[in-house]
């Protein structure tokens, strides 16, 4: 039986071939790892410098954890996200259970558990978050899927 290219009518394979992506799997990996050291500096490399980051201002969550809300640069995303990530958890662990990429696009599930510092409730909860990334190789976008009643309650005083 012939190849497939030649029953195609093809001549060569590499016409039915697209370039590969860059390997942004691993650049998210690298953040989280990076995050898991305390080394935000290289996690901020690793995103654009206007990026749409977080989530809708007007999802429930938001009222609860206003971090979250979406951020459009680089410096909000360090200043206000990851320096409100550093102040208001202890984290007891972030840990990366599957990370797949499709082109541009990453997406990533993970377990996440922490303890909110002025409430003492902790979360133990899967999270899904979604990367896009820009033809620069950097993250264009940011969108986490988290579990918004246990970010609701931990965030609530008792």
């Amino acid at each position: 039986m012939l190849p497939i290219a030649d029953r195609m009518g093809l001549e060569d394979n590499a016409a039915m071939t697209t370039p590969p992506s860059p390997d942004h799997r691993s650049t998210v990996l690298g953040m989280y790892s990076a995050f898991g050291r305390g080394d935000i500096a290289s996690v901020l490399a690793a995103i654009a410098d206007e990026p749409d980051w977080g989530l809708d201002p007007d999802a429930p969550v938001v009222v609860a954890v206003p971090w979250l809300a979406r951020v459009s640069t680089k410096h909000e995303v360090g200043s206000g996200y990851f320096a409100a990530v550093a102040a208001d958890l202890e984290w007891h662990g972030l840990e990366p259970l599957a990370v797949g990429q499709d082109g541009d696009h990453v997406v990533a599930t993970l377990r996440a558990s922490f303890t909110v510092r002025a409430t003492g409730k902790s979360v133990d909860a899967l999270e899904t978050h979604f990367f896009t990334f820009a033809p620069d190789g950097r993250v264009a976008r940011y969108r986490p899927i988290i579990d918004t009643a246990a970010f609701i309650d931990a965030f609530t005083a008792p």
